[in-house]
């Protein structure tokens, strides 16, 4: 849906939408797609990037929400942890989708190297600073809520794993 959602905001039209996943062959699996006409290259990486752009701001948003203890908060807190879950599991990006990635890193690249130039080091340097040091902490905040729970996820899978595999030979 986030590929939608930006290609409609980019004005770039949109075909047929899959939103279910379907198996290609053995042990791939195709997640859903969105058709998308054929753009320049800083729309289609936009595009592209979406599901990851929007996953992240999503994390951001769920993690730096905290909710009061009590038995009335414990929805929005299960529901907080499953958005957590659910959203830091599909922010895959495919080959298909970072197709002009290198475009638009030249891009970014050369728009930095233009405007340090024009600017001078120190007025971007600082600029970007106090910005992406604020940025980077609630990124880090929201990916490391998400490392817990799927830390959490994980073990317990692992330990039901190994206790059917000790079930499975005693039977």
């Amino acid at each position: 849906m986030a590929h939608f959602l930006v290609a409609i905001l980019l004005r770039v039209p949109t075909g047929k939408i899959e939103i279910f996943p379907d198996e290609i062959d053995e042990g791939r699996v195709k997640m859903g797609s969105v058709q998308i006409a054929k753009t320049d290259f800083v729309r289609g990486s936009l595009i592209g990037a979406a599901p990851l752009v929007l996953g992240i701001v999503l994390l951001i948003v769920l993690a730096q929400y905290e909710s009061g203890g009590g038995v009335e908060n414990q929805w929005s807190t299960w529901s907080r942890i499953y958005l957590l879950v659910t959203v830091s599991n599909s922010m895959f990006v495919s080959r298909e989708d970072r197709r002009g990635w290198f475009g638009l890193g030249l891009l970014i690249v050369a728009s930095l190297v233009v405007a340090v130039y024009f600017l001078g080091s120190e007025r971007v340097w600082m600029g970007l600073g106090d910005y992406s040091s604020d940025l980077g902490e609630r990124i880090n905040k929201g990916l490391l809520t998400v490392l817990k729970i799927n830390a959490v996820l994980a073990s317990g899978l692992w330990l039901m794993y190994k206790l059917i595999f000790i079930v499975k030979r005693k039977i």
